[in-house]
This record gives structure tokens, sequence and C-alpha cells, in this order.
């Protein structure tokens, strides 16, 4: 491939040789190591290729072993240049064309943030976007040992970073805690001491498997929302077997429960529907870096127009990609009708909202024993609603009840 690149920047002459003894042409060729191939026999000529520069080496050649040669074909850049030698306007388009994508390969223009799941891919960004790590930054001046080190020292969920460059394109790899707990708890409470797991419902405890912890409850027992099923506290017992202190761990356990769900759904009798016209208007952009440019007629398009975005991307191969964009927002007229369900129709979409909503449980593992859910209609709405009794999982963490040492030194 980069032979024939090289081949064709140089150019090559496609020559037609006759005479009395063209086969001696041929070995003088070969004694002074010029190159010749796709040699062809046609009646009583040959015809092959050479490069332009083997063939102004050939004048003594031809001269001694008295044959012709004859240029019937031309290949590669220099013709092409010859050949459009007055259109100085698109050559010098191409070779700006050039610069600038040379110029844009030495820039960075994408941030790519994979393994992330507690902080977001914009969280991240504004937070390099501090520390001027941004899209436009020049390549020499990303030093992807102190970003990753950056990231380590101010997120404590992130545990590993590996940052990269792959052409334009500035590869963050991260991964995170798994037992960092959920939104909302006491992150360096659980990770110091430890959790209880508590019940996310009332419910008759069905079964229970505990890996870490004290279990409170046991199968069969009747639980509150709220109350300590297995606890993270395991008491160190002494050799006089009385307790002197508590080792706190996360508590670990599958524990099942059968608790009562409530179920409600409301569906209007009237609705609205939008009734979309025939026609559109689009607003052609071209966006390069942070300048935009349009035409102007987006101020035109009224509220009552859903507007939906095509945008095409200039990128070269997978990893360079250049800040310059080209897309066009496109509006859907419509206006609202006003229009009415009949009771069938009300019941069908009751139904299938109610069987969505069983499918879901059956997702995360939850088991429906039984439903006393029903369907009324009324003139301004229906409405389904009642009670599903279900077995399902009712353990949550919660930071660790810390145990009070009782042991005072006396005797």
């Amino acid at each position: 491939m980069i032979e024939k690149v090289i081949g064709y920047f140089r150019g090559s002459l496609r020559i037609r040789i006759s005479g009395f003894s063209p086969e001696r042409f041929l070995n003088a060729c070969m004694h002074r190591n010029i190159y010749i191939w796709n040699i062809q026999p046609v009646q009583d000529f040959y015809e092959m290729n050479i490069s332009i520069s083997d063939f102004r080496m050939l004048k003594p050649i031809l001269k001694k072993t008295g044959v012709r040669a004859v240029i019937i074909k031309r290949y590669g850049f220099p013709f092409f240049l010859f050949q459009h030698r007055k259109r100085k306007v698109l050559f010098g388009g191409a070779v700006c064309a050039a610069g600038f994508i040379y110029l844009m390969s030495l820039f960075i223009w994408e941030i790519d943030i994979t393994g992330n799941r507690r902080y977001t891919d914009e969280a991240l960004e504004e937070f390099l976007a501090d520390y001027k790590i941004r899209p436009g930054i020049p390549i020499s001046s990303v030093d992807c040992t102190d970003i990753a080190t950056l990231l380590r020292k101010s997120h404590d969920r992130i545990i590993w970073v590996s940052v990269s460059v792959d052409g334009s394109t500035l590869n963050v790899r991260v991964r995170e805690n798994e037992d960092s707990g959920d939104e909302g708890t006491d992150y360096a409470v659980m990770q110091q001491d430890g959790n209880d797991l508590v019940a996310e419902r009332s419910g008759i405890i069905e079964s229970m498997i505990v890996r870490k912890g004290i279990p409170l409850v046991k199968k069969g027992d009747t639980v509150e929302k709220g109350q300590i099923l297995v606890s993270g506290a395991v008491p160190v017992v002494g050799d006089d077997g009385e307790t002197t202190g508590y080792q706190y761990q996360k508590a670990d356990a599958d524990i099942r429960a059968r608790t009562i769900l409530e179920y409600e759904d409301t569906e209007n009798v009237q609705y609205p529907e939008k009734i979309y016209y025939d026609f559109q208007q689009a607003e052609p952009y071209l966006q390069i870096g942070n300048l935009y440019l349009n035409s102007g007629k987006s101020d035109k398009i009224s509220d009552q127009a859903e507007i939906y975005t095509l945008e095409k991307n200039f990128s070269f191969g997978e990893h360079f990609s250049i800040p310059v964009r080209i897309g066009s927002r496109i509006g859907r007229y419509y206006y609202i009708e006003q229009k009415k369900h009949t009771g069938k129709g009300l019941q069908k979409i009751l139904s299938m909202n109610y069987q969505h909503f069983t499918e879901t449980l059956g997702k995360k593992g939850v088991e429906i024993i039984s439903n006393d859910v029903k369907i009324y209609t009324g003139r301004v709405c229906a409405r389904a609603f009642g009670q599903l009794t279900v077995i399902t999982d009712i353990a949550v963490p919660q930071p660790i009840s810390i145990m009070e040492d009782n042991t005072d030194g006396d005797d």
C-alpha cells in the first residue's frame, strides 16, 4: 500500500517497445538496475510500466539496442498537476485543507470517558475543565499521568484511572469502588464502620441467606419498615465469655419477605393529540469549534413545533476528529386536537399499563402471589387501583448503629 502511494506521487509511464531486438533492451535494463514491471508482449512489440526517473535513463540503451520507445499512457500525481496546472484555486484550496487538517491534529477535540457509574460524564468533564483540560487544548500540553493522578486524588470512589491520547481524542478510563453504597447514604460512615441491613417495607420473612453480620430476625417473623434485620456489629467475646467490644463489618444477606404493594393508575377520558402538518421548516448550520453559523431561520420556528437535529461530524478514522460539524435543525409543525377515549379504549390502556408494571416487577425478581386490582370507569377519568401480594427482597443497607461499650473496667 505504501509503495503504491509513493509510486503515485513519483509518477510512472506505460511505454511500448518495438524494434529489432526488444529482448536485448530488457536485459540491458536489468543490467543497469532500471526497474520495469507489468511487461506484456503484444504482437511484434512489448508494453511495460516504468518510473519517470528511470525513463530518463533509457536514451543510451535505446540507441545501443536499436529499439524505439513510445509513451502510450501516463500515471501519477505529476501528470495530474500538469493537467490541472491552470486551476490554481483548486490546488490552493487543497493545500489549505491539508494544512488545516494538520493544524487540527495538534489539538484535543473530544474527551471520551468510560467506566464511570456514580460520577456522570458532565461532572467529570466540568472537573477537568476547571484544570483547563477541555476540547481545544494542544496535545503537547496533555500529561496523561498527571490527569490520572488528579482524578484519583479528587474522587474518593475512583480507585483506578487510565488516560491516553488516540488521535485527537483524550480517552479517560475509570474504575469505581463497587462497595460505595447508594446515593444518599453516609459513605464515610459506611466505609469506616460497616452497615446494617434494614427492612425497606413491612412484611413476613419468607427466606434468609446471611453471608455477613448477625441476623436479628428469622423466617416467619413479621417485620416493620425500618427494622434492623441483620446487624453489622459483631460482638468480640473474651475468654471469660463477656463481650469486650464490637467489630463492625458490612452486613450482607438475601432476605425475601411477603409484603403488600399498592397500585394506582389514572387515565383521563379526554386527551390531547398532536396532528402534524404536511410541511417542515429546516435551518442548516455550520459549527467550527465554538463558532456557530446559521441562517437565522430558527427564530421563526414557533413553539408549536417539534424540533430535532440532523448532524454530521467530520472525522478521519476512529480516533481523529476535527471540530467541524454541519447539520440542520428541523421544525415539524403540529396543532392540538382534543379527543376522547371510549370505555373499552380506557380499559385497554389501563390493562396494558398494569401488564407493563407487572413485567417490570418480574424483571426485578419480584414474585406476584395474588392481586386485587380493579378498573373503574367514570365520566371524567378511569382508574385502576388495588393491592398486590408479592414476595420480594426487602433488605437495604443503612449506616451501622454504633454499639455502646458497657465495660467500664470495674470488678
